[in-house]
């Protein structure tokens, strides 16, 4: 307290005290001579500039502190004098968003105008507060309580239009007003054809030159961004956020949708066409305004000559089924591997089962080009259009250890995972594992972990298909007209159910659900085309003979055994004997012979670490007996000594 019982208010200018302001009592107020109060009260405690609160009077400002208000500051002199919102703009101008809570009386509203008035240059967001039917927050806090004070100044506040325009056009290119100064920005303008909430979409112009430009909004918040996308920019770059947010402001209207991923989304298929942002390019994806109608001559063709693609009807229709299949399957679903020596047509047939879903030649990729972050990135593109792996060929370790990434990314896409990618020091980039994947090569993948998540086709020089289809087939756009049809049909009619009843001898649940997508493919197809009877039943019959057996444990290992069998070792017989009376071996010297034969052969055959391997052919049965001994000759000595054995089932 002051002299005459009063409250005395200093007030500073941030390094001296430039003014004293009294209150009494009985709210008598006056300064002391040649005071100057140009500067809000209590701003200089302030160091946080998230955001302030603007308030009428120094008992306000106390109420404010008291309610856990901290960033609060009262004008010096009451409604009726805001010189010192002109004093203090360029540190108003630092806060990210200004809550003006002056009196609910005609006077604060009057001085709230002003303030509004003063500040609406700096493209600060302004807010106002209302105090129900309580003239100030003195009076919330005495009736309400301190509670009702936080929320009536933080949470329950609107923003205030100001209807100022900070960007205008002069000239060829925009000018920005800031304060009492106005700065150019540009020598070129912008048309936004259209945004989302992380890219903004158009073209600049320049003297008569054009520009288009599609950028992550993040990018464009540098000089750099700027030049490299629009032209330069000339102004200081902490203006351009604001430029940024104002360019979207004058275009609300053009406002679209963005999406991860191209394909069917919610019923509805998008491509580059549709009135969506997607920033996944690098497949090639033929857009259905690109292809045409398919007429009665093109169904003809086809109802007498796409099952002939290969010789082997049934070989066609797992391509072609696997394909309009995906139509009907969102989420998991079945790799198609092509596999086979050279010169049997594999490229050919991946091309064509590619562009019955929009792919093409182009989204054929060599597996020693790849890297792990482009492996992932082509596999997020669409949930529809698929790419390919080809030259799948183990000839080295290099490509051997490649295979280990290869079967991580076939279990990621077949389960369509979400993988993020990146560090602590960069953002994650996001990765949906959505688009379909078809693996191509000269070598079959026999790893146990991907046998069931993939539809294996069985290419030779036998079942290639006829040279006149294949020109047919290569030279025209009737695969992507098929495929259109099947699109339409399936947004139109929905998605098709399947019964996989029918296929009664695949035990495996993986597979028969993988079977179960080359059911709706065909009975997609069927949609479309005239299918005979007899091939319908033929290729259901083969689906169920062909992927009836399962892939287990105990037959990659049957086959790991092979290795070690066909290897000539002199001393075999020391560790590992089958004939057709008996089965067994030492089971750690057998597996170091696997491994080493493995590596040797540069074999794909999956090799699990040895303890693991032993316990799943136990519960496999496949080793029956896990403790037995045996007397066997020592290949160095001839000495017979007692060792312990597995005994495994005989093979017959």
């Amino acid at each position: 307290m002051g002299t005459h019982e009063s409250m005395m208010i200093p007030v500073t200018n941030g390094e001296t005290v430039v003014g004293v302001k009294y209150r009494s009592l009985d709210k008598k107020l006056w300064s002391e001579k040649g005071s100057c109060l140009d500067y809000l009260l209590n701003w200089q405690n302030i160091t946080d500039f998230d955001y302030l609160v603007i308030v009428e009077g120094e008992i306000d400002l106390l109420s404010a502190l008291e309610a856990g208000v901290e960033n609060t500051v009262s004008l010096p002199s009451g409604a009726t004098n805001i010189k010192c919102i002109k004093t203090q703009k360029n540190w108003l101008s630092k806060f990210q968003k200004i809550i003006i809570a002056t009196d609910d009386d005609e006077a604060g509203i009057e001085a709230r105008k002003r303030i509004v008035y003063e500040l609406r240059d700096l493209l600060i967001p302004l807010y106002k507060t209302y105090f129900y039917k309580k003239k100030d927050i003195n009076e919330v806090l005495v009736k309400s309580g301190k509670d009702k004070v936080y929320k009536y100044l933080l949470e329950s506040c609107t923003q205030i239009k100001t209807g100022f325009r900070n960007f205008k056009i002069d000239d060829g290119g925009y000018n920005y007003y800031g304060g009492e100064e106005t700065v150019r920005v540009s020598n070129f303008l912008v048309e936004v054809e259209a945004f989302s909430e992380n890219f903004l979409i158009g073209k600049s112009i320049n003297n008569g030159r054009e520009r288009k430009f599609k950028a992550r909004i993040s990018e464009l918040l540098s000089i750099k961004g700027i030049a490299e996308n629009m032209g330069v920019y000339l102004a200081s770059p902490s203006t351009i956020p604001k430029f940024i947010d104002w360019l979207k402001e004058e275009n609300q209207e053009k406002y679209i949708e963005e999406i991860d991923y191209y394909g069917i989304r919610n019923d509805k298929y998008y491509d580059e066409d549709s009135e969506v942002v997607c920033d996944k390019r690098d497949l090639k994806i033929t857009k259905l305004s690109e292809i045409e109608s398919l007429t009665q001559e093109d169904k003809e063709w086809l109802e007498k000559n796409l099952f002939y693609m290969r010789s082997d009807i049934n070989q066609s229709l797992l391509g072609i089924c696997w394909a309009l299949g995906r139509f009907h399957t969102q989420g998991t679903y079945p790799i198609l591997e092509v596999s086979g020596t050279t010169s049997i047509g594999k490229t050919e047939y991946v091309e064509f089962i590619s562009r019955l879903l929009f792919g093409g030649r182009e989204n054929i990729k060599s597996l020693s080009t790849l890297s792990n972050h482009q492996i992932r990135s082509f596999s997020s593109c669409s949930n529809i259009t698929p790419w390919a792996i080809d030259e799948v060929k183990i000839t080295g370790k290099f490509q051997l250890e490649k295979m280990n990434d290869l079967y991580s990314t076939i279990r990621s896409v077949y389960d369509n995972k979400v993988i993020n990618q990146g560090n602590t020091t960069n953002k994650l980039t996001e990765f949906h594992l959505c688009s379909p994947l078809i693996i191509s090569g000269e070598t079959k993948l026999s790893d146990v972990s991907i046998q069931n998540r993939m539809i294996s086709t069985n290419l030779t020089k036998k079942n290639k298909g006829d040279f006149e289809i294949y020109k047919k087939l290569k030279n025209t756009d009737i695969l992507e007209k098929l495929g259109k049809v099947a699109l339409m049909d399936r947004l139109k009619n929905g998605v098709i159910v399947t019964d996989s009843k029918i296929l009664d001898k695949v035990k495996d649940e993986r597979q028969l659900y993988n079977l179960n997508c080359l059911l709706k493919g065909l009975k997609a197809l069927s949609r479309v085309l005239k299918i005979d009877m007899s091939v319908i039943t033929n290729f259901v019959s083969f689906l169920n003979t062909d992927f009836s057996k399962e892939y287990t444990t105990t037959d990659n290992f049957i086959e790991l055994l092979k290795l070690v069998e066909d290897a000539g070792i002199e001393d075999l017989e020391s560790f590992y004997v089958s004939t057709p009376n008996e089965h067994w071996a030492r089971f750690q010297l057998l597996y170091t012979a696997i491994d080493e034969q493995k590596r040797k052969t540069n074999s794909t055959l999956e090799l699990l670490d040895m303890k693991t391997l032993r316990k799943q052919l136990i519960e496999e049965e496949f080793i029956v007996s896990n403790s037995e001994v045996k007397k066997i000759k020592d290949s160095f000595t001839g000495e017979a000594k007692t060792y312990k054995i597995a005994k495994f089932k005989i093979i017959k």
